[in-house]
């Protein structure tokens, strides 16, 4: 059977939980093998502007409910999480394109302004500097966050990327911060990186996380054709302090971090780590101030 006609056959399973064929053993194809697929199908499908209207007609017409994605992926044969992608990017930038980002951040200053406890010669100080700044992040905003795979790669080789490319925003971020910080180029390693804190070496592993996803201190399961998820070799292992010193989790959309001390993770059960709440995490959020505790404690 092609992929094609597999794919067709499957795409409700498909989008109820592509999790189902990762077991290389029970389907004919994994779930790496329909990713890269209905990627691709997304991309040939939007080049036919008929098809791009005809989508995004299926949107209006569910009011933009984001619970009906899914039936419009369905009825497609599209993969549930690329076509919602393809929504966000379009309906930001239809929304954007009416609005003009310097009057967004005026009207942001004078929101500020109008807060009964904020002085008039404070908001006059940092004025102009302010302006600057929300006009930045409202174009990062416009965008849906900084740009993403506008190749559409291989999901393998996308995945590894991606993680690199977490790795490097905070290699540059603690740069930028006035850490002493290089890269681990050994991919077996259990840390991302190492910060020079006063000849203290400290290890960093670095996880990156999107809008809404929670931390996992767990590693992923191995994947891939041939190998068996289920086995315990392949079963992803928890993250302790004799791995690394701080987890950092970055935000892929805008390069924000979370600095998290081991400590906090050693305390939590074993079923608490593998899903935790970035609002349990909050306090850590760009919080630089973590490698130097670490390393004088």
């Amino acid at each position: 059977m092609t992929i094609e006609d597999f794919v067709e056959q499957n795409i409700v399973k498909i989008n109820s939980g592509i999790n189902a064929f990762k077991d290389a053993r029970a389907n004919e194809y994994i779930d790496v093998d329909i990713k890269n697929y209905l990627q691709a199908k997304l991309s040939k499908d939007l080049q036919n502007e008929t098809t791009a209207d005809l989508l995004l007609c299926d949107l209006i017409a569910n009011d933009y409910v984001k619970a009906k994605i899914v039936d419009i992926a369905n009825k497609f044969v599209l993969y549930k999480p690329h076509l919602e992608k393809y929504f966000q990017a379009t309906v930001f930038n239809k929304v954007f394109s009416k609005l003009g980002i310097d009057d967004l951040a005026n009207k942001t200053i004078d929101y500020i302004s109008e807060v009964p406890t904020i002085d008039d010669l404070e908001i006059k100080f940092i004025k102009s500097n302010l302006k600057n700044l929300v006009s930045k992040c409202l174009y990062v905003a416009s965008q849906g966050g900084f740009t993403a795979d506008l190749q559409h790669t291989d999901y393998g080789l996308r995945v590894a990327n991606e993680g690199d490319s977490a790795q490097f925003f905070f290699i540059a971020r603690a740069m930028l911060a006035g850490f002493n910080c290089s890269n681990v180029d050994v991919r077996s390693s259990r840390y991302d990186a190492i910060v020079d804190f006063n000849s203290k070496l400290i290890r960093i592993q670095v996880k990156g996380i999107t809008a809404g996803s929670n931390i996992s201190f767990f590693d992923r399961d191995r994947g891939g054709q041939g190998i068996d998820h289920t086995h315990e070799r392949n079963r992803g292992q928890r993250i302790t302090k004799a791995d690394c010193d701080i987890y950092v989790a970055v935000d892929k959309q805008v390069g924000t971090c979370y600095l998290i001390p081991m400590t906090f993770a050693d305390g939590l059960d074993a079923e608490d780590a593998k899903n935790v709440k970035l609002s349990e995490v909050a306090n850590y959020l760009e919080r630089w101030q973590t490698i130097i505790d670490v390393a004088t404690q």
